[in-house]
């Protein structure tokens, strides 16, 4: 009940605490869990959840097998644009997470915890061959930094013309 009471007026920083105690001893309350999702649909709406406390919150919400759609739906619109600011461990993680609980609804999101962006400085930006439309289904369209065409190269290395001798350096030269 004391939980309860404090949830709403929790900070971002206790919330994520809380999370994590719920998830280590596997604590289940109808009643809490519902404020709890509110409380962390509206933070996270608010931009107000650094990605480690995120990551709390998907692994507590893992652990207790608790789907919310909208809590998983603020976590994507919240870290959308901050996709190549995550490691690449914790995309996978939540990767995983999104798909076990088969949250369907934000599919541009999963597919970039998959296939972060190409950043337009990039040599392969726009350049090369999109892996989700190569296999029919890129949810990001037209806003994808890959090539949609059939023709583009999987990979910088077949820009790359081949020699047709081998280098030789000589005693004259540094590597």
């Amino acid at each position: 009940p004391a939980l309860l009471k404090k949830l709403r007026r929790m900070t971002p920083e206790n919330v994520a605490a809380a999370c994590r105690a719920m998830g280590r001893t596997k604590f289940f309350d109808g009643d809490i869990l519902k404020v709890l999702n509110d409380v962390l649909r509206r933070q996270l709406q608010r931009d107000q959840f650094s990605a480690s406390q995120a990551n709390d919150v998907l692994q507590c919400l893992w652990e207790i097998n608790a789907y919310d759609q909208g809590v998983l739906s603020a976590i994507a619109s919240n870290f959308k644009s901050k996709i190549l600011q995550l490691e690449p461990l914790l995309r996978q993680m939540w990767r995983e997470i999104f798909e076990n609980f088969k949250h369907e609804k934000d599919s541009d999101f999963r597919q970039l915890l998959e296939t972060p962006p190409l950043t337009a400085v990039s040599p392969g930006y726009q350049k090369l061959r999109c892996f989700h439309h190569s296999r029919g289904s890129c949810a990001l369209g037209e806003a994808c930094t890959y090539s949609h065409d059939p023709r583009a190269p999987l990979t910088l290395e077949m820009f790359a013309p081949m020699r047709s001798s081998p280098l030789v350096m000589t005693q004259n030269q540094f590597t």
